[in-house]
């Protein structure tokens, strides 16, 4: 009876207040996704870090409830997106509204947002919220005989879990302004962005204020000139309580830049982006970074040819005399290439391209967390050798600029009486100071007990590396549905073996994906996302090499338009049993089958 209270005592703290006051690589949980229409301006640009999604700045939508493009994304990170919108010319004004609605088993809330009051062919405001989370219990593991990280089981052979109140949230919620004039465009978007978690180690909250601007020229394409100018900020607290130490971190991140283009008619397009991004941070670390860059650019179209010819300039700077903080000096080479070749054949509907690209991207702390979840500025070795030695538990490097030397990717993408569509491609990477997931374990040992010395901490890790990646994706759809289908293939070449133990990234993924549409009314989707065996590297001839387990996850949809204003649809996954690591060593208990409704009017 006290866990029920518990529960769902839990239920309103965690999902009243958003529903009053307030979507989505390698993390998983179930995600719906939703379809929006915009129209872009000049260009976009991916130097820009963004509050919102680009969803979420256009409210004209067409829902698909049962959608599950993957189904382990979306829930527990969150990609920043480029604001470069502008409303949709020939709306009129009018009240827009949509909301989405879900819980189930364990718990998992989550709840969306969008309204729109204002909207003209000249003024566009409207406000958005969102909220994930898993509230509920993480597997413990331990390393079979084969070195397979598996859930333990106790005496009995029950299966054992971390209890107490662990969770793992998501929060966002903010608004968007856009105004335009006659030949200038400006959009604007303000949002808190928050991130809380606590599992058997630490408890963390990541609150976050952001705030994107944007001016850009309304001209159409065949005007000689066109610009725009991007300004974004970031600040962040981090603060973190942990069994190795506590530590709060204050971030402060700007990125701007300028985009200029001159259209030269037949003789092609030339572009010159200009920007820069800095990162201050105080308290737990204390550096400050810079990366500027430039980008010119020249782009020529004839007939089936397509060409575009850049050269990419990063520039990297930072304090000097930071035991955390490596600039990238001995990784950089400042000068990178930006080109890309393609041919359309005129016969078949198919197209053929080359790309080789590169550049250095400042690595954002808050970005960091987001994208691979319950990383800490503390590690177990470090925590016993700062125990032993008085000091701070702290560790680093943790904020290694990523360099790609050279990015070269070869494919073709076409469709069959255009019902059957196709993407395949093959590329190599050269990359410096890539960021790894990795487990820090002197002796993977878990016990029971309250000792936390006694648990292996993830945390990430730094490695050079060549990466060769295959893709392939084949859909076909018709009136009745869909039917997609997603391989990657993907060889991590290191270059130094650290003693750390790196995750690799499995071998071979992919998702199958069917979806039935019934009247237009009503959906059903199924579907299964798997993998092959992640490999933990350890790097060392003394220390045995571990497995994350491979996985086939089946998942399951359905979703219901009762009209023009409501509809109902629930989804379902991790019903086998499955071991699945949302992130190395954190597997969430039990199946997950959400229920919900969405209303739009």
């Amino acid at each position: 009876m006290k866990a029920i209270y518990k529960t769902l005592v839990m239920a309103a703290l965690f999902a009243v207040p958003h529903m009053l006051g307030a979507q989505d690589g390698h993390n998983q949980t179930v995600v719906v996704t939703n379809k929006f229409s915009f129209n872009s301006s000049v260009g976009e640009k991916s130097q820009i870090e963004m509050a919102s999604p680009d969803s979420l700045n256009i409210f004209e939508k067409n829902f698909s409830y049962e959608v599950f493009d993957k189904p382990y994304s979306g829930a527990y990170e969150f990609h920043p997106y480029n604001l470069n919108l502008k409303p949709v010319s020939g709306t009129v004004d009018g009240r827009q509204f949509w909301m989405n609605v879900g819980a189930g088993y364990n718990l998992y809330p989550e709840f969306d947002l969008v309204y729109e009051p204002v909207r003209g062919n000249k003024c566009a405001f409207g406000v958005f919220a969102r909220h994930r989370s898993f509230v509920g219990d993480y597997r413990k593991v331990a390393a079979d005989a084969d070195g397979l990280l598996i859930q333990t089981r106790n005496a009995d052979g029950k299966r054992e879990y971390w209890g107490g109140w662990n969770y793992d949230m998501d929060n966002e919620a903010g608004l968007n302004f856009s105004y335009d004039w006659a030949r200038t465009g400006l959009s604007l978007t303000a949002a808190y962005k928050g991130l809380q978690q606590r599992d058997w180690l630490s408890v963390r909250s990541l609150d976050q204020a952001v705030a994107d601007l944007k001016v850009y020229s309304k001209r159409p394409s065949s005007k000689v000139i066109n610009y725009a100018a991007y300004l974004s900020y970031r600040f962040g607290r981090d603060n973190i309580q942990s069994a190795p130490g506590n530590a709060v971190l204050f971030q402060h991140n700007m990125r701007f830049g300028f985009d200029f283009t001159a259209n030269m008619k037949k003789k092609g397009c030339f572009s010159l982006y200009a920007g820069a991004d800095v990162a201050l941070y105080s308290n737990a670390l204390n550096h400050t970074a810079l990366v500027v860059e430039f980008l010119p650019q020249y782009v020529w179209q004839q007939g089936p040819w397509y060409v575009k010819a850049g050269l990419r300039l990063d520039i990297p700077v930072t304090t000097d005399g930071v035991e955390n903080w490596n600039g990238g000096s001995s990784f950089s080479q400042y000068a990178y290439p930006d080109v890309e070749v393609s041919y359309e054949c005129r016969n078949i509907p198919l197209n053929i391209y080359l790309n080789v690209t590169g550049g250095e991207q400042l690595r954002n702390y808050a970005s960091l967390v987001e994208d691979r979840r319950h990383f800490s500025l503390f590690s177990r070795s470090a925590t016993l050798q700062a125990d032993r030695e008085g000091k701070s538990a702290i560790t680093g490097p943790v904020l290694k600029n990523e360099v790609e030397r050279v990015n070269a990717e070869f494919g073709l993408r076409g469709s069959i009486r255009s019902v059957f569509s196709y993407n395949l491609s093959v590329s190599y990477a050269e990359k410096a100071s890539l960021a790894l997931e990795a487990i820090d374990f002197a002796a993977l040992t878990l016990r029971t007990g309250e000792d936390a010395s006694d648990v292996p901490y993830y945390s990430i890790g730094y490695a050079n590396a060549g990466q060769l990646n295959a893709r392939a994706e084949a859909e076909y759809s018709d009136d009745w549905g869909t039917v997609g289908l997603k391989l990657l293939y993907t060889d991590l070449y290191l270059r130094n073996d650290a003693p750390q133990s790196y995750v690799l990234p499995a071998a071979l993924t992919g998702n199958l994906d069917i979806r039935f549409n019934i009247m237009k009314r009503l959906h059903f989707g199924l579907g299964c996302e798997f993998s092959t065996p992640m490999q933990v590297h350890c790097g060392s001839a003394t220390v045995q090499d571990f497995k994350l387990p491979a996985y086939g996850d089946p998942y399951l949809s359905a979703g219901y338009i009762c009209n023009n204003m409501i509809s109902v649809w629930i989804k379902a996954n991790r019903f086998t049993g499955q071991t699945i690591y949302s992130t190395p060593l954190y597997s969430e208990r039990g199946p997950k089958i959400i229920a919900g409704l969405s209303l739009s009017f």
